[in-house]
């Protein structure tokens, strides 16, 4: 027993994945989405839409996990030969790759996952806001620097006075 929390670390279980609700500050309205955290916050899914609100990405966190027992991933070739997954159901996307790949076995291994750590991930309830520029703005997120005088490239040794070839350095240059 730890004297913090009560119970031992080996008793609790490790978190394999979360899901994370976000909104996007974008300006185009589209409201929260979903996306699948793995334990080291790499991101493996995510929601195929928007919602208006909280509660209606959590109903539909909530839905996706009760369908994924039927659900079948499907997988897409890009135009710029880049493979992408989908769950839908119907014609609605529930669920979507958050990334592609460049390999369909990827792809399919990275869908498996998800179909196999979502049923077990914990949901955070807190809102995450992520600010995206508008389509017109340039953001330039490098600070402006100059080389100082100690930091200007300088060669560690001139030219020797003498090579194999019997061409001094002063030779050389005036060749």
């Amino acid at each position: 027993m730890s004297a913090v929390g009560g119970e031992s670390s080996a008793a609790r279980p490790r978190e394999v994945a979360h899901f994370e609700m976000y909104s996007l500050r974008s300006g185009n309205g589209d409201g929260v989405h979903w996306r699948l955290l793995s334990a080291n916050n790499r991101d493996s899914g995510q929601s195929g839409s928007g919602f208006p609100d909280v509660d209606a990405c959590r109903c539909a966190i909530d839905k996706l996990l009760e369908l994924l027992g039927v659900l079948r991933p499907s997988f897409t070739l890009t135009a710029d030969h880049r493979w992408h997954w989908t769950l839908a159901l119907n014609d609605e996307v529930l669920a979507r790759s958050s990334r592609s790949f460049d390999r369909r076995l990827r792809c399919v291994a990275a869908s498996q996952w998800f179909l196999r750590t979502a049923p077990n991930a914990t949901i955070r309830l807190t809102l995450r806001v992520a600010r995206i520029p508008l389509p017109d703005t340039t953001v330039d997120i490098r600070r402006p620097f100059t080389l100082g005088p100690n930091q200007l490239h300088r060669p560690p040794l001139g030219l020797p006075k003498t090579t194999k070839f019997g061409l001094g350095a002063r030779d050389w240059e005036a060749g």
